[in-house]
């Protein structure tokens, strides 16, 4: 040990230079001399000296146990006290400022020698110990360290805060009386305790129980401590809170099931509506033809309402896959919400009375009515599972003009003329905490595999799509109200009744592109009964080959988006490089993003959704010979 860097605090300047002169001697190096406590806590702080040889009893000023404290109280030096003569009421002062030793003037080199390595030797032990010690402390993970029998001694302050006990709570118990939950059996202790006493690190999760009685998942990595003879003398325990984490994996999880539930009911609505389509062309087609007082008239009528009814429900499983395609159009909210009252009651069940109140019109929004639909579904499905034992749930519509006072108090609100829809419970109502994240994704108060998370947050995305918003007003016990305010629509529905149109026919040569072979069909049954004359594919390939021929005339291709070998995306950009100019329109289910983005090109007027009707692809077909062709518009 060479070359410390010492200060001197000694009043007698012979001795302070003795001090020095054995210092030399050792090898050491004396950077400072001080005469008085205040001198030496100035030169303490300017030199940052390695060590302090200080006497206790200085003549002037803070005596020698003062000044170490005052220095201590900036920075940890090893410091040695110095005194020719000592009293016990001096040694239990002296205690307070926890020297490095003690020398008792006057002292031989060997002495000075001893007592400097033995200072500076625990003082480096004790800075490794303090500096484990903040480690330990300033650790994210809970750390514990008990007894052979599992009684705690020493905990970190991550523990504390993770299982809600100060430390005087936890010190001097065992884990079991402060944090056992109840949820694993007996079993699953022994085994643990098996592996620590045979001497092995065991390493699991388990659920503890936190002061305030709530549940949280750790993972905890326990390590047997032996002393030299190989005993167990104490365990170290690392836990690590996994509540986050198994909330994050969750809701990936359940994001994925979502994900697999959202592909398989597109899937299936693409399919359904192919079917849907045939239905209830076959059962139009079957109309037109049959006079009004023909026996099958009634048959066929009540095949159609089915159908009709089978879309809609349809519209509902494609917007819970996300997949919808979106038209919105000018309506009357009172006649949907009317139109719904029948498909909500039997959702809310009997035990839960559904009251409809407003007008029989409200001032016209824009949005689409599928859209709608799943939103005050969406309500009506969180409005019962907040009744469990019955109650009443209200809709009503009304027209509303909103104020600035109103707009401003309610963010993202504007003033204006809107159509309000209310839904409204008389359930358990929420705390303002479930408030503020009722729309947040994947928020959800109901227990693991009841709710989604998923319901209000787009019920909120919908509304916002549709340029408004909704007010929620709910306390505990004292029920939820649900208001959603949609902008007016800047033109309105006529008050009158429109003219009755004219079917749409004509004599232009139409392609028509399906895969499936019944649908195939009734399309061409739909446009021929038109006057169009019809050229049939079974899909991409086949329609080109039909295209090949440069004298056959071909004013518009109506194709299937989703086909086996070819998109009809694909399909029509093939058919564009070979006859520039030609009419085009899509069909479909349902599609993707990438394909409905393709689709997009085309505009809005070249795509009609599935199922459709015979007046409305007939209604389509005109529309679309009448304007422009692929690239225009």
């Amino acid at each position: 040990m060479t070359g410390i860097e010492t200060l001197i605090v000694e009043d007698e300047l012979i001795i302070a230079r003795d001090i020095e002169r054995q210092l030399v001697a050792l090898g050491h190096r004396p950077v400072g001399m001080a005469t008085s406590g205040e001198e030496a806590v100035a030169l303490a702080a300017a030199l940052q000296p390695q060590l302090v040889l200080m006497d206790i009893h200085l003549s002037a000023g803070m005596d020698g146990i003062e000044a170490a404290l005052a220095m201590r109280a900036r920075t940890i030096i090893p410091i040695i006290f110095l005194t020719a003569y000592t009293t016990e009421d001096v040694i239990a002062r002296a205690a307070l400022a926890e020297p490095a030793g003690y020398l008792v003037k006057p002292f031989e080199p060997v002495a000075l020698r001893t007592t400097i390595e033995i200072a500076m030797y625990n003082h480096g032990l004790a800075s490794q110990v303090r500096l484990q010690s903040a480690a330990l402390d300033a650790a994210a993970n809970a750390i514990v360290i008990t007894d052979r029998n599992g009684v705690l001694q020493w905990v970190n302050p991550a523990f504390l805060q993770m299982s809600g006990y100060s430390a005087s709570e936890a010190i001097g118990k065992n884990p079991r009386d402060l944090l056992r939950s109840g949820v694993h059996p007996r079993e699953f202790y022994q085994h643990m305790w098996l592996t620590l006493l045979a001497g092995k690190a065991w390493e699991g999760e388990l659920t503890n129980r936190r002061k305030d009685g709530t549940q949280y998942v750790e993972g905890q990595t326990i390590t047997p401590v032996k002393n030299g003879a190989g005993e167990i003398t104490n365990f170290i325990a690392i836990k690590r809170d996994l509540t986050e984490r198994r909330r994050l994996q969750a809701q990936f999880l359940h994001a994925q099931k979502m994900e697999v539930v959202g592909r398989l009911a597109g899937g299936v609505a693409h399919d359904f509506n192919n079917l849907l389509t045939v239905i209830n062309g076959t059962a139009d087609l079957a109309l037109m033809d049959l006079p009004d007082d023909h026996p099958l008239r009634q048959e066929f009528a009540h095949i159609k309402d089915a159908g009709d009814l089978a879309a809609r429900l349809t519209r509902q499983l494609l917007s819970f896959s996300r997949k919808q395609i979106v038209n919105p159009v000018v309506v009357n909210l009172s006649d949907n919400v009317n139109h719904m009252a029948g498909m909500l009651r039997r959702l809310i069940g009997e035990d839960i009375e559904l009251t409809v109140v407003g007008p029989a019109k409200v001032d016209p929004v824009l949005i689409d009515p599928g859209q709608f639909e799943q939103v005050l579904l969406n309500l009506a499905v969180n409005a019962r599972d907040a009744m469990p034992q019955g109650g009443v749930l209200t809709v009503e519509t009304s027209n509303v003009n909103v104020d600035a006072g109103f707009a401003a108090a309610h963010p993202p609100a504007v003033a204006g003329a809107h159509v309000m829809v209310s839904v409204t419970d008389t359930g358990v109502g929420m705390t303002a905490e479930v408030r503020r994240q009722m729309f947040d994704p994947f928020f959800t108060t109901k227990e693991l595999g009841r709710g989604t998370g998923l319901g209000l947050a787009t019920v909120d995305g919908i509304v916002k799509q549709a340029g408004g918003w909704i007010v929620v007003e709910s306390e505990p016990g004292k029920g939820a109200s649900f208001r959603v305010f949609l902008p007016t629509a800047a033109h309105g529905a006529p008050d009158v009744a429109p003219a009755v149109p004219q079917p749409a026919r004509g004599t232009e040569t139409i392609l028509v592109v399906e895969d499936e072979d019944g649908l195939r069909q009734v399309v061409t049954r739909m446009l021929r009964g038109a006057g169009f004359t019809v050229i049939a594919a079974n899909g991409a390939k086949q329609a080109l080959a039909l295209l090949e021929s440069p004298q056959d005339q071909v004013h518009l291709v109506f194709t299937d988006v989703v086909m086996p070998d070819m998109s009809g995306v694909d399909l029509v950009t093939a058919i564009a490089a070979a006859r520039p100019g030609i009419k085009v329109l899509f069909a479909s289910g349902y599609t993707d993003d990438a394909t409905m983005g393709q689709v997009a090109l085309a505009r809005a007027r070249n795509f009609i959704a599935k199922p459709y009707t015979v007046a409305g692809l007939r209604k389509k077909i005109r529309e679309v010979l009448d304007a422009g062709g692929i690239g225009d518009g």
